[in-house]
């Protein structure tokens, strides 16, 4: 009898999706084909065809009732009443670990007050090793992540001898699951840019960001660049599609920095909402390049992102700066210009070759439609399918001391949590000050 699979995402299905919605809404349309599937996820999901899958809105009593369903658990952070539930079910648990949350969790909390960060740094910690320990199996984006997660599955005694004897390479236990691009070529609906932005002309080449501006990115370096491209030529536009600033005290910041510089709305323009599918195909394939810069730490060596394969999926060449994931695709495929951190000149003359060198142009283009075709959601997904269907030989676990052993393991933690909230109010508070708003954390 087939397992019948539960995905479960905190991020909304629906219109507009961001990284980790379109990831879980992807994953459900694969597994349906091959199992009975449950997608829980916040929003009407009205707005998005379900291909099979049964789609149920984000509730606790709609969750715990299809965790006990349900053989099959896959989830990124899940709760701590569902992961209870779950493990007193004695259900299979998928612990999905593609956005590396312990490294992006100590940029969200950097600047608070040392004891305060300790703290809350602390609580996250505790929480992440509890669902490493209860989880079964694992999946990341990328040889970088895999290594930082098996470290600590080697800590919390997931990585043992009886797994080991089983996969001597921990391609089992752990398994690749990256970010893809759809199976189906993006489909222009209308006319969209040049419409909504009166500044930028027929002829005029686009650069184009996707994605929100928090501040491990380097929006300002992109942006001063094109100030001074701006004082040299006119033809060179760049566009930002980041939501509304309402929500992002960095994006106003990068709006007050245009309005300096003078080039808001000349040279640098700003959509004012997130976009859903069908606009943002429009806006890929009626830009030039895409380009996603960032800060060089620790984040960068683990991050996956997802942006670039949007840019990619509209057949967009790339200049991304050095050091991360996406930066070893680029250059091993071909897909664009890699530049140094912090590098104005060099981000200039990038810019300005993939404008006016037509055949590095073309060449870039030309590898990402003959290269793109193993990153398909079709084809990453083949691998999550093995993780369901292939499970590792372990002890049976006994449902009552995992139950209990976890409740046990939860009651520090859920002291800490509380003294937290008393003491210092919401976590959610506690990030908004610094400078971080839950907009800007759906994508590392």
């Amino acid at each position: 009898m087939k397992p019948r699979i539960l995905l479960i995402t905190r991020e909304p299905i629906g219109k507009n999706m961001n990284a980790m919605g379109i990831r879980y809404f992807e994953f459900a349309r694969f597994l349906a084909k091959r199992f009975a599937t449950t997608l829980i996820a916040p929003g009407s999901g009205g707005n998005v065809e379900r291909d099979g899958f049964e789609y149920v809105p984000y509730r606790w009593i709609d969750c715990l009732r299809q965790v006990f369903c349900s053989d099959v658990i896959i989830s990124t952070n899940p709760r701590p009443l569902l992961l209870l539930a779950a493990v007193l079910g004695g259900k299979r648990i998928i612990l999905d670990l593609y956005d590396p949350t312990i490294i992006e969790h100590l940029e969200r909390i950097d600047s608070l007050p040392a004891k305060k960060k300790m703290l809350l740094h602390s609580i996250y910690v505790d929480w992440v090793k509890m669902q490493i320990k209860y989880a079964d199996r694992y999946l990341c984006a990328h040889q970088r992540q895999k290594d930082l997660w098996l470290g600590m599955l080697a800590l919390s005694g997931k990585l043992n001898p009886q797994i080991y004897s089983q996969d001597k390479k921990a391609a089992k236990i752990i398994a690749l699951v990256p970010t893809g691009v759809p199976d189906e070529p993006p489909v222009k609906s209308q006319n969209t840019i040049r419409e909504q932005f009166k500044g930028i002309r027929k002829n005029d080449r686009i650069l184009l960001w996707v994605g929100a501006p928090n501040h491990w990115f380097d929006q300002e370096l992109l942006i001063n660049a094109m100030a001074d491209i701006g004082n040299l030529r006119d033809d060179i536009k760049l566009i930002f599609v980041c939501g509304s600033p309402q929500n992002s005290d960095v994006l106003k910041k990068d709006i007050e920095l245009c309005r300096t510089l003078g080039v808001r709305d000349k040279t640098v323009f700003f959509a004012n909402s997130w976009l859903d599918k069908n606009e943002l195909s429009n806006y890929y394939l009626e830009s030039d390049i895409g380009v996603s810069l960032h800060h060089c730490r620790l984040e960068t060596c683990f991050s996956m992102r997802n942006r670039i394969f949007g840019y990619l999926w509209g057949g967009l060449p790339v200049i991304v700066t050095e050091g991360d994931y996406a930066a070893e695709l680029v250059r091993e495929n071909g897909w664009g210009i890699i530049v140094k951190e912090n590098n104005k000149t060099e981000l200039i003359a990038a810019i300005l070759k993939l404008v006016d060198d037509k055949l590095c142009f073309d060449k870039c283009r030309t590898a990402i439609n003959e290269k793109l075709a193993s990153y398909k959601w079709s084809s990453i997904l083949s691998k999550l399918e093995e993780v369901i269907v292939t499970p590792l030989a372990e002890k049976k676990r006994n449902r009552l001391t995992d139950f209990t052993g976890l409740l046990a393991r939860l009651t520090p933690f859920v002291s800490k949590y509380l003294y937290f909230r008393l003491r210092y109010g919401s976590v959610r508070d506690a990030i908004r000050q610094n400078g971080l708003t839950l907009a800007e954390q759906d994508e590392c």
